[in-house]
């Protein structure tokens, strides 16, 4: 078995070599609720059957930057010689990436109706229906991750969560990321996927729409022993925010 896995749940993967040049691709993010209460809902499609997964780390407390990550030599067995990061005593957690579309905010117009809103750049460039991926942990026992979440809505519905439109919202300013509350929309079949973004506006939009699956072998590549262990050595200036060589995918 190559490193990594589609499915829900964990087995150790074996060595499959491999180098960590590219980027892990950009991921959904959802805003903190507003001061005032007001909370931030996202409208995403699935592309994939199942979750991509396998054992990652967060180098913040290294690198000083929430977008540092890597993954654990040891846990997905990558490494006899272990896991630097893990001999820092930070610990892996299990996380499952879905390649998604992000339609957009969600906002309500009268009567409920649903509104679908992008970003726009200083020139007015609209950007919607974007890829991006969507990285959610399974957390444990006394406290789920949102991989459980997802595994229990898709189990509702055989399974698979190709095609599933999802309604995600952050209801709170330190619970995830990519939200905490779940809400069926519809499935679209894979063939009508560009003639349902479309009515949608996709054509007006600055970007292109991209309904492929990530390679997932090509945008998560390991870092070697060596490059987190000259990491592991090395850390950011406090509140700098500042990247140590070699952080990241």
């Amino acid at each position: 078995m190559a490193f990594g896995q589609t499915g829900w749940d964990n087995t150790e993967p074996e060595d499959s070599g491999g180098d960590w040049e590219k980027y892990a691709p950009r991921r959904l993010w959802i805003p903190k609720p507003k001061e005032d209460g007001t909370q931030f809902t996202k409208r995403i499609m699935c592309l994939d059957s199942q979750p991509f997964c396998f054992h990652e780390h967060s180098l913040y407390k290294i690198t000083g930057s929430t977008k540092d990550r890597c993954i654990c030599l040891a846990k997905n067995g990558l490494s006899e010689a272990g896991c630097p990061v893990c001999d820092k005593e930070q610990w892996a957690y299990y996380i499952g990436y879905l390649s998604i579309i992000d339609m957009g905010d969600v906002k309500y117009g009268q009567g409920g109706t649903v509104i679908l809103e992008g970003w726009k750049n200083k020139e007015g460039d609209l950007f919607q229906f974007t890829r991006k991926a969507l990285g959610a942990k399974r957390g444990g026992k006394d406290k789920p991750g949102m991989l459980q979440e997802y595994k229990r809505q898709m189990n509702i519905r055989g399974g698979d969560v190709k095609g599933c439109v999802f309604d995600v919202t952050r209801s709170g300013k330190l619970v995830e990321t990519i939200g905490d509350k779940v809400d069926f929309v519809e499935r679209v079949a894979p063939d009508k996927w560009e003639e349902y973004f479309k009515a949608m506006g996709s054509d007006d939009c600055k970007n292109e729409l991209e309904l492929e699956p990530f390679d997932y072998m090509e945008v998560f590549k390991q870092h070697s022993y060596q490059q987190l262990q000259n990491l592991c050595g090395v850390k950011a200036q406090s509140g700098s925010g500042a990247r140590s060589e070699g952080a990241g995918y």
